[in-house]
């Protein structure tokens, strides 16, 4: 049993006590903070992002549905920024750009949390701001290229916000890494008729506010002509792509998933021919594509296929070939002949299979059956 007073649980974040604070954290999950100091109120999630306590976060979760219930002046880069009530400490954690806590937060989510939880998190603070219009506060590139890197989709419940909508909100503060991300979210419902119906609606609000950013001297224009690029391709029904944008961003190679327009080479008997892994399960594509797999698979059977008539040959020269010890030499020509012949008779097989799974063009199986004769290969 803990006997520890709750101010000094509290303490223990604070100071970063954690033999303390693992003594009985579980007994004082979801308490607050009493003592009429600044962070009154606070939850010992609140305190443990507040002071960067990474190890305590991981086993404060349980407290993320848990919201301010006070105003809070937060210090942030020299200023103070107003914190409203039914702020989460998702939002406390993007805005003080705890990246390290930002992703264990967003992982909890996405592995284990209930749609409960999501959507409780995805309503927005006294001040209409929810998770992605912390991410265009910021003002951090890391944290606004997490979104990116974690690929973290935001509820529909954000882009409903109406009086803060989180596109002309990134508009507006000139972000258009978070725009962009935004927009990428278009290609799957629900958010492309969502964000279309938006951006119909307040078309000329838009395009004024561009205007407007365009003459003002204060303005980065260089942002601006991003965000105005993304803005005219989005009414033309171009959205960017997620793989382009980390490939841009992060330096990530562009991963597209297989086309299964034709289908997989079958490996087991591509490999029967000696063909390498890497090319046996490569997909076929396009007709182009089918004309060097068939060209390919020509030149490899021709040459497995001239191997074996090298080793008959071999065989005969062996036979006529005076021995001292003709009963044992007669033997052991015999044993490899017949070896050689399953071998043969293996290939021709394998041949036959080959023709059967793999899909190849009827110009390339014509051209194989022509340039090797199996059967009399067999004979």
């Amino acid at each position: 049993m803990c006997f520890i007073s709750k101010q000094k649980y509290f303490d223990s974040i604070i100071n970063n006590w954690p033999l303390t604070f693992f003594k009985c954290h579980n007994k004082n999950i979801g308490q607050r903070e009493r003592r009429a100091i600044p962070t009154q109120n606070f939850t010992g999630l609140f305190y443990a992002v507040y002071n960067n306590r990474i190890e305590f976060v991981k086993y404060l979760l349980p407290e993320l549905e848990h919201k301010l219930v006070s105003p809070f002046d937060l210090s942030v880069n020299n200023s103070i920024m107003k914190l409203a009530p039914n702020t989460t400490a998702l939002h406390l954690a993007i805005i003080l750009n705890r990246l390290e806590i930002v992703k264990i937060i967003i992982q909890y989510l996405e592995s284990q949390a209930t749609k409960r939880l999501e959507s409780i998190l995805a309503e927005p603070n006294d001040d209409l701001h929810s998770n992605i219009h912390y991410f265009v506060l910021s003002n951090s590139p890391e944290m606004q290229l997490l979104l990116f890197r974690l690929k973290f989709y935001p509820h529909k419940k954000e882009f409903e916000n109406m009086k803060q909508n989180p596109i002309l909100f990134a508009i507006k503060h000139q972000c258009p890494v978070v725009l962009e991300y935004i927009l990428t979210l278009a290609k799957a419902c629900p958010y492309k008729e969502l964000m279309k119906e938006t951006l119909t609606q307040r078309i000329q609000t838009v395009y004024q506010m561009l205007n407007e950013m365009l003459t003002d001297q204060q303005t980065n224009q260089e942002q601006l002509t991003l965000i105005r690029n993304l803005v005219v391709n989005f009414f033309y029904n171009k959205f960017p792509d997620i793989a382009q944008c980390c490939h841009k961003y992060l330096d990530e190679p562009i991963v597209r998933e297989p086309s299964n327009d034709l289908p997989e080479i079958q490996y087991d008997v591509m490999k029967s021919f000696g063909f390498r892994a890497s090319f046996a399960k490569c997909p076929l594509k396009d007709e182009n594509s089918v004309k060097v797999v068939s060209k390919s698979c020509t030149s490899q059977i021709c040459s497995n296929i001239k191997y074996c008539q090298n080793e008959q040959h071999s065989s005969e020269n062996i036979i006529e070939e005076p021995m001292q010890d003709v009963t044992v030499q007669e033997s052991n020509i015999e044993t490899q002949n017949n070896q050689r012949l399953d071998t043969i008779e293996s290939q021709s097989e394998s041949l036959s299979i080959q023709k059967r799974t793999i899909h190849l063009s009827n110009s390339a199986v014509n051209a194989i059956e022509q340039c090797l004769d199996v059967k009399g290969l067999v004979k």
